[in-house]
């Protein structure tokens, strides 16, 4: 990285008492960055062409680690350390020189704890050499192993230099996500290029905003759950100048709340992925119309939409968002790819995998995204790694539902081949990010001619069910999704464990829903639904049995009615198709679309009474 390195002797030597960085309650002037930079770049032993592994999260450590082998000419690879058994796969695939971690997180890797650096056993590697690179940033992409992205150097270059800072001795811009996310690690190597000053917001988001006020940040990037937090705090922060925000999608409406909350500073949001960096860019107080799009190409890029055959196609039609890019190396792309990989990007020109349209001046409109890499709080996750890990082979399927705070969290969806409980025990083993939060049930995966499984349309049926269930109720310390029927009752989505204990058979490739009373919860009666099954006559669903919610051991018959009517609602929204529905009530039945009446199964029966016996138990509540 000897265009970083160069810049880096520069600042130390013409202003080296300027802020570079401030962690860890310090500032590190530019001066003292690169003397202890220079003091690590020497115990490493690398030089022009040597890769050095960084697998580390955030923090000082991270900063110091990149400048060490930006003065020593090397190239830096950043991996994400969380998942230690991927990351330690990820650096011996790569074969690097050396290796930098927190202790004990890699093995054989160098400790480095501040500025201390403490050598590890020998790497059983030969090193690769990869000469003419920058950095390479390890995303997760859309096979089980992480993805290496690479920049090569006149390409950083020219980045950096296309585009100056408006003020290089302006306040502190601030930095909210761990290193290891391009987003970060790409901003911390812009401002040290530029010799601007940077905070590291590495502790918990709320402390890191009484931070960025003392410090007087002016600047901001963030993910939509940071803008979340920030919504929900009276924390002023009146330093700032500009907020950007980036990764996940984020509605016109919070967008337009985030400017309200801020009137000091312009508000903007960008589109852009790792191998790219910012491609559009939209201020909101300059097109206030345009906030449902994620605005124009940014300087030097071009945004074209495509066909199958890679074809532009007109404004407003759909197709694959693609990314012109201006300068073009034989280093660019990714590391070891894939031939179908490396098709993605190619002579300049990156395929996103997102789907999207221009409007007729130029906006663009990103379309939902159910590709195989979901967005969970801005973080990067493999649909793929996740379905590995949990074992379901083709009998399960991982994709992404909206949410609230987050944006996107993982739902599994599977067949009656899978065991549900197996799945959710396997979940044990994967990051707080990765783990599914949902589990629907459907008797087949949808799948092309050729076999390959239509993860837009699983994504799609999961997500009517999600989001049908927009609220929480906590009957003991777990909380379960729910939808108000009233401020007195709820609709509740038992889930694969709920907390009258584990499912049963009949339970396993349905749902059991529940009408519950709220503060305090208590249940009144139980559901079964179950989505259509291929070749029989439709979706189907049981109603009951009751327990007494008022002293005189009556349930308002309307209530009842009105729970009846939303299983019927309900049972559309399943992931399946939709198809015609009969439900059933303590013997007595009600039509649904259809002619016949489904009579309660002896299995049916014995699953809802054994659910409401622990009910009873819990609730102490006598059966009508």
């Amino acid at each position: 990285m000897s265009e970083l390195g160069n810049r880096l002797r520069e600042h130390a030597r013409k202003r080296p008492d300027t802020p570079a960085v401030f962690a860890r309650d310090r500032w590190w002037t530019y001066g003292e960055l690169v003397a202890a930079a220079d003091a690590i770049a020497g115990r490493l032993d690398v030089g022009p062409g040597d890769v050095v592994a960084i697998a580390i999260e955030r923090g000082i450590e991270v900063v110091l680690a990149a400048s060490a082998v930006a003065l020593a000419g090397a190239v830096s690879a950043v991996v994400d350390p969380e998942d230690g058994e991927l990351a330690q796969r990820t650096i011996a695939a790569l074969r690097p020189k050396a290796a930098i971690a927190r202790s004990g997180s890699i093995a054989g890797a160098t400790t480095l704890d501040g500025a201390e650096l403490t050598a590890g056993p020998p790497l059983g590697w030969t090193p690769v050499a990869r000469p003419g690179l920058a950095y390479i940033i390890y995303t997760s992409g859309s096979t089980v192993d992480a993805k290496g992205v690479a920049w090569s150097e006149s390409r950083a270059a020219f980045d950096w230099r296309a585009d100056p800072p408006e003020h290089v001795d302006s306040a502190p811009s601030g930095v909210c996500v761990p290193l290891c996310t391009g987003m970060g690690i790409r901003d911390v190597l812009r401002t040290l290029h530029d010799g601007t000053s940077t905070v590291l917001l590495d502790v918990p988001f709320r402390v890191g905003l009484d931070q960025a006020r003392a410090l007087g940040v002016d600047r901001m990037r963030l993910t939509p759950t940071h803008v979340d937090v920030l919504l929900a705090t009276t924390i002023e922060l009146p330093a700032l100048r500009k907020v950007m925000v980036s990764t996940a999608p984020i509605s016109s409406k919070k967008l337009a709340a985030l400017a309200a909350r801020l009137p000091n500073a312009r508000v903007a949001r960008s589109y852009g992925l790792t191998e790219s960096g910012s491609a559009t860019t939209l201020w909101l107080d300059r097109y206030p119309k345009r906030g449902h799009t994620v605005g124009r190409a940014v300087g030097y890029r071009r945004i074209t939409i495509r066909d199958a055959e890679g074809r532009i196609l007109p404004p407003r039609t759909w197709g694959e968002v693609a990314i012109d890019l201006p300068v073009w190396d034989r280093g660019d792309g990714y590391v070891d790819a894939s031939p179908e990989l490396a098709r993605r990007f190619d002579n300049a020109l990156l395929y996103t995998g997102d789907r999207g349209k221009l409007d007729g001046r130029g906006f663009l409109v990103l379309g939902a995204r159910h590709a195989e890499i979901l967005k969970v709080g801005g973080r990067s996750v493999s649909a793929p790694h996740i379905e590995e890990v949990l074992g379901g082979g083709r009998a399960a399927c991982v994709v992404g539902v909206p949410e609230r705070a987050l944006g996107e969290v993982a739902c599994v969806v599977y067949m009656p081949g899978a065991d549900p409980a197996k799945l959710v025990a396997a979940a044990a083993a994967l990051r707080a990010d990765e783990a599914p939060r949902w589990y629907l049930p459907r008797w087949a995966l949808p799948r092309t001619a050729s076999g390959k499984l239509r993860r837009g349309r699983v994504a799609l049926e999961a997500a009517r069910w999600t989001n049908a269930f927009a609220q929480v109720v906590a009957p003991d310390h777990r909380t379960f999704p729910a939808f108000a029927l009233d401020p007195r009752h709820a609709i509740v989505d038992c889930g694969i464990a709920p907390w009258f204990g584990d499912p049963g058979e009949t339970a396993r490739n349905g749902r059991i829903v529940a009408l519950v009373t709220r503060r305090p919860v208590s249940v009144l009666a139980l559901a079964y639904l179950q989505s259509g099954a291929r070749g029989a006559p439709g979706a189907r669903f049981a109603a009951g049995p009751f327990v007494a919610a008022q002293p005189d051991g009556e349930i308002a018959r309307e209530l009842v009615d009105v729970f009846a009517g939303e299983l019927v609602r309900l049972v559309g929204l399943l992931p399946g198709p939709p198809q015609e529905h009969t439900y059933v009530r303590d013997g007595g039945s009600w039509r649904g679309r259809d002619d016949g009446a489904l009579q309660l199964a002896p299995a049916l029966v014995a699953e809802l009474d054994r659910a409401a016996a622990a009910v009873q138990q819990l609730g102490d509540v006598p059966r009508i």
